[in-house]
């Protein structure tokens, strides 16, 4: 149905999560590119099965599905490549073309496509030793990183809104976030049940697939390859169910879909002040300079900023600061824009004092960022002044 495809690419095309990924140089974009190259490959593949044109189709197949395991730790590699070997296993049962020779091309193109982004590695002089190395390295960066699993978050995550935090284990709500993911976890099970007997290997797979994200350490992004598979699922279920009103569903999640879509490409300065501030409160210095403007990095590398910030508040004796911004209401469109703060810092032997000031946020080729000055530290302060406290002991 050309009309249900069409709208099924919509839905995934402004799914907020696909679309913030347009300017992040984040691998699951390339994992999703070859995780639908492979799908397809593979359809077209079994339809060949009495073709002279199989055995290309086998080759294509396993070096996408290669180049799909190499873009990221390949811990989803089984649950695609199973069903898929599982399905040629049947075709050719009953095909001159017997399995042995089909698994042969299908892995020697898996290898290569898993070897073939480490070209450039192998022509500076690395040997295959030096190649089973760097997979070494990377299976025990996996199995030694501190990250605990994050149990049930991704399910949180999609139906309530709620990631939980890989660090500070709190949990926090997701910019993208679309009620659309509400609606597509609750379907999947419907989906699952309804077409077991007549997909189960892929149903099989996409059940592994959700129950792995639930269990290891999650983060948002990590959906990328998994949405398009579950909008294929709920429209399927949709137009098999909901038949005449399928139209309806898709249309009002394509409208939550494109709302949040464009709060994301075009964002307020909120989340911007929110994590500077937070920074501010806390002397994550170095955290604060990644939100400054190009002309404030020109200005001085991190690890100065860092050490001007941490050197001023070491001689002022400041141990606690708290801030208060004033209710302002942002928009994605005007810049510069200036938000009102109340701080209060609380040093050591001069108990608390206050100031007011005023901290301005510009965009940046669609990113903001703030034109930081040190006098909107403390006022009359400078990168090259300093503060002295002097104590005077009572007689």
């Amino acid at each position: 149905n050309t009309t249900l495809a069409v709208a099924t690419t919509l839905l995934v095309a402004v799914d907020p999560l696909i679309t913030s990924q347009f300017a992040l140089p984040m691998l699951e974009s390339l994992q999703l590119l070859f995780l639908l190259l492979t799908i397809l490959l593979a359809t077209r593949m079994l339809r060949q099965s009495t073709s002279k044109q199989q055995p290309a189709f086998v080759l294509l197949t396993g070096l996408s599905l290669g180049l799909f395991s190499v873009s990221k730790f390949p811990l989803f590699t089984p649950i695609v490549g199973v069903p898929i070997l599982w399905l040629m296993w049947k075709k050719t049962r009953t095909n001159k073309l017997h399995f042995a020779p089909v698994f042969a091309i299908f892995s020697a193109a898996f290898f290569l496509g898993f070897l073939l982004p480490y070209l450039q590695y192998f022509r500076l002089g690395h040997s295959l030793l030096d190649w089973i190395r760097v997979q070494k390295w990377i299976i025990n960066f996996y199995r030694h990183s501190n990250l605990t699993p994050s149990f049930g978050s991704m399910a949180t995550t999609m139906l309530f809104d709620k990631l939980q935090n890989l660090f500070t284990h709190t949990w926090q709500s997701v910019t993208q976030w679309t009620p659309a993911w509400t609606v597509l976890l609750m379907v999947f099970p419907l989906f699952c049940a309804r077409m077991w007997k007549r997909y189960s290997m892929a149903i099989a797979g996409l059940v592994i697939a959700v129950v792995l994200f639930n269990i290891i350490p999650f983060w948002t992004r990590y959906l990328v390859p998994l949405l398009p598979l579950l909008y294929l699922a709920a429209v399927f279920f949709f137009a098999t169910t909901l038949k005449r009103l399928t139209p309806i569903a898709i249309a009002i999640l394509l409208a939550f879909n494109a709302w949040v879509s464009y709060r994301v490409l075009f964002p307020t300065p909120e989340t911007t002040i929110a994590q500077l501030l937070y920074n501010w409160q806390y002397g994550l210095f170095q955290d604060m300079y990644e939100l400054t403007t190009d002309e404030v990095k020109a200005r001085m590398s991190r690890d100065t900023f860092h050490r001007i910030g941490q050197q001023l508040y070491h001689d002022g004796q400041i141990e606690a600061v708290m801030i208060k911004p004033s209710p302002v209401a942002w928009s994605p469109w005007q810049s510069p824009q200036i938000l009102p703060l109340d701080i209060t810092y609380v040093t050591r032997n001069l108990g608390a004092f206050e100031q007011t000031t005023e901290l301005p946020v510009v965009n940046v080729n669609g990113t903001w960022r703030i034109p930081w000055q040190w006098e909107l530290l403390i006022e009359g302060l400078a990168a090259d002044t300093a503060l002295q406290t002097t104590v005077t002991p009572a007689k």
